[in-house]
């Protein structure tokens, strides 16, 4: 393993984050509730769910931060430490995955079979096959492992390189230059990853493979003996016709990649190059997981409403107030306007409710809709 100041930097840094928080699109900043709320607007109502679910005051699980395991601790997504553990070490890395791929001038680049075990460096894994699309990157620390930032259930995991299906890495100039000999005299990974596996295999290979098999189908019920056997062999053809993957019943390569990237935790690796799609107008009488999205908005700005992903008249009367709080026609349509302003409050700290005229707002148009009797609290659309 190479020991040098900059390899040492990028690793020590890497190292302390492991245990750490991952959320989409977290810069290093301090892990609460506000931190990922505000991370959590704009993204897909799926991404945001999962910002909001993993903690456990936004999930409803607790009232305060003490006891969770990320209390304190710094955020990143995967891109974000990448470039920050590179910047430990006076090295600059852009923003997302695709962009560190295609835009740094590497020193040395490849194919993760080439990989030089012993050097600190990037790794990245293609997108569909897409070689100037990466979805996922992580710290090879230049001993074996990788430590990454894969998932919101997971955070920042320390692991075997051969734990996910790695297909490129890129060494910056500085480490190249400061190891100081060729990396074509180094041993790779080609060398030491999992051996090809058939029925008479055995060993500890075999065994992971077996452990494998049973998690992605727990009826295969297959002993963990490290013996590919007659059963082993046909839990592998199952899995292979399972994956379009050539039904051999042979574990090479291929479907060894497979078989890992099954061991993911949530799939939120997705390169956060990639913009969200356009929301949709909301109208009084949709549903759906933009409402709930646009209610957990509203309540971060202080209005008072349930989030049941239903646009009743509450939620339509905190829209109106806010549309007039931000110089909106009080319309109670969101629309792309309302959609942009309240990006804007939210992203920024704004909290710019009145409750008194909220209130006030609330009751009058309430009371002239239906003829004098207020909704009961959470019960906006069952009216």
């Amino acid at each position: 393993m190479s020991n040098t100041p900059k390899s040492d930097a990028i690793r020590a840094y890497a190292l302390a984050q492991v245990g750490g928080p991952y959320i989409m699109g977290a810069t290093a900043v301090t892990c609460t509730p506000k931190y990922r709320r505000s991370l959590a607007t704009g993204r897909s109502a799926a991404y945001a769910d999962k910002i909001t679910d993993t903690c456990p005051v936004l999930s409803g699980k607790q009232a305060s931060c003490v006891g969770c395991k990320w209390q304190g601790r710094p955020a990143h997504d995967c891109a974000q430490l990448t470039k920050f553990a590179a910047a430990a070490a006076g090295i600059s890395l852009p923003s997302g995955a695709t962009s560190q791929w295609t835009k740094v001038d590497w020193g040395s680049a490849g194919e993760i079979a080439d990989l030089p075990m012993d050097v600190v460096c990037f790794v990245y894994h293609e997108r569909d096959g897409s070689f100037d699309r990466m979805s996922h990157t992580g710290i090879y620390m230049g001993d074996g492992t990788v430590i990454d930032a894969r998932g919101h259930q997971g955070g920042v995991k320390h692991q075997d390189v051969a734990s996910y299906p790695w297909t490129h890495f890129g060494i910056p100039v500085e480490i190249v230059e400061e190891v100081g000999y060729d990396m074509t005299e180094r041993p790779t990974y080609a060398d030491e990853r999992r051996p090809t596996l058939r029925k008479g295999s055995k060993g500890a290979a075999v065994r992971e493979a077996q452990q494998l098999l049973n998690a992605w189908d727990d009826a295969l019920q297959l002993a963990e003996d490290g013996i590919f056997g007659t059963a082993t062999k046909s839990a592998v053809e199952a899995f292979q016709r399972a994956h379009s993957l050539d039904a051999d019943g042979v574990l090479g390569p291929k479907t060894w990649a497979v078989l890992l990237a099954l061991d993911m935790d949530d799939g939120d690796d997705d390169d956060e190059d990639t913009l969200p799609p356009p929301r949709p107008t909301i109208t009084q009488g949709s549903k759906g997981e933009d409402v709930r999205e646009l209610q957990r908005m509203l309540r971060s700005l202080g209005y008072t409403l349930e989030i049941d992903g239903k646009c009743g008249p509450i939620t339509v009367q905190c829209v109106k107030s806010f549309q007039g709080t931000s110089g909106l026609p009080r319309s109670g349509v969101v629309d792309a306007n309302t959609w942009a302003a309240l990006d804007a409050a939210v992203s920024g700290g704004r909290y710019t409710v009145i409750i008194h005229d909220l209130l006030e707002s609330v009751a009058i148009d309430l009371t002239n809709q239906y003829g004098g009797e207020m909704v009961p609290e959470g019960g906006e659309d069952n009216v």
